[in-house]
């Protein structure tokens, strides 16, 4: 069933900026990484040490050896850092999102979460999550598999569609029934789509079906 319009939610992820700028074929630039991260250091100043966690995701949790980012990073931080698991991470994104935008009383949500090398969808009822999947196909990991010279045509989209909906078989039953009652996003990525449905005149402040299949026929269009 049509969950009906997708609002966006609005959340912070503290090292993903970071990380995603710094770490390229595996290589982390250690000083733009400790002027950063120290940067936010000072910000964090003003909290107490014991209300602060700061944690790394699927970025961090590619590399070959994590130390050679967490080591450096932490020194610079003043904190430790915890690498999450997918399905971890898909937990605190639905905390986060839950806390920024409560959900109703008594009603299930479905979060999605478009990160750069993982994408998460979780279904939460109050501040629990009670389904949660992180699948390996983040937006710029998707972007470098199957459009990695940059040129966009319905037989590379119709083919990146049929892998990706493939991915999605191991858990859409399962939450297909547990179902839902609104959906948010959560992510920079959901964030422009938005961006350009409301440019578009197609929406005021949502993403819905209708408004991602005209995005996708003007994209495409250029072919």
């Amino acid at each position: 069933d049509d969950p009906g319009p997708l609002p966006v939610g609005k959340g912070a992820d503290l090292l993903a900026d970071i990380v995603a700028a710094q770490l390229r074929h595996h290589h982390v630039q250690q000083q733009q990484v400790r002027r950063e991260l120290g940067d936010h250091r000072q910000r964090l100043r003003a909290i107490p040490p014991h209300r602060v966690r700061a944690i790394a995701t699927n970025t961090v949790r590619a590399l070959s050896n994590p130390q050679m980012f967490l080591m450096p990073a932490e020194t610079a931080l003043g904190h430790g850092i915890d690498v999450v698991a997918g399905r971890e991470e898909a937990r605190l994104i639905y905390l986060g999102v839950a806390n920024g935008s409560p959900p109703a009383e008594g009603k299930r949500r479905l979060v999605m979460d478009i990160g750069g090398g993982s994408t998460e969808f979780i279904i939460g009822q109050g501040y629990e999550a009670v389904e949660r999947e992180s699948l390996q196909m983040g937006c710029i990991a998707t972007t470098r598999r199957f459009f990695a010279d940059g040129k966009l045509s319905r037989k590379r989209w119709k083919e990146a569609r049929t892998e990706i909906t493939a991915e999605f078989q191991q858990f859409a039953n399962t939450y297909r029934t547990r179902g839902w009652h609104d959906a948010m996003g959560s992510s920079g990525t959901i964030k422009a789509i938005c961006d350009i449905s409301v440019a578009m005149k197609l929406t005021k402040v949502s993403i819905t079906a209708e408004s991602l299949d005209a995005i996708r026929e003007r994209l495409l269009g250029f072919d």
